[in-house]
């Protein structure tokens, strides 16, 4: 992939996670389903790479769920399943896996650190924006948000590689 089409991804991703971040649900369904006609059209170019979306949202949903169940992640309306917009999150997020951190599939160990070190990061910045809260002490919260991202970074990035050789036979 050209470095353009790198930039164009990771560009797309961080403009869409402030646009379901700062949203809400109908605003984070069209900004993930433009970004996926998107990166279907001029990043990915193979339409079987919905399969890796669809793989990586599930993953998602049992990441979030249990951070939402363990009380770890609190929702100001005690539901106990992600709401759209983070689940919108994982959508774009999928569309990075096998384009701008193609990279990292091969590099298990840095990808379970990144996991650990980045994700409680966006969880931390996208909680102080919405009306989502991190169960106190906070950075226990984020401790367990980083052990549940040093699994689920690899994972997800196992399961693009797996798309990307499925796309290559």
């Amino acid at each position: 992939m050209s470095k353009a089409k790198n930039f164009v991804n990771v560009v797309m991703f961080n403009g869409a996670w402030l646009c379901c971040v700062l949203g809400g649900n109908q605003i984070a369904i069209a900004t993930a389903l433009t970004v996926v006609m998107l990166h279907l059209r001029f990043i990915a170019d193979d339409w079987r790479e919905v399969l890796l979306v669809i793989q990586v949202v599930v993953l998602g949903f049992f990441v979030d769920s249990m951070l939402i169940r363990s009380g770890v992640i609190v929702l100001s309306n005690d539901v106990l399943i992600p709401p759209v917009w983070l689940i919108c999150l994982w959508i774009v997020f999928s569309t990075l896996l096998n384009h701008s951190l193609r990279w990292l599939q091969s590099q298990l160990f840095i990808a379970v650190l990144l996991g650990a070190l980045m994700a409680p990061f966006s969880y931390y910045a996208g909680i102080r924006l919405t009306n989502v809260s991190l169960a106190e002490p906070e950075a226990w919260s984020l401790g367990f948000v980083a052990v549940a991202w040093a699994v689920a970074f690899p994972m997800c990035l196992w399961l693009a590689q797996r798309a990307a050789e499925r796309f290559n036979e």
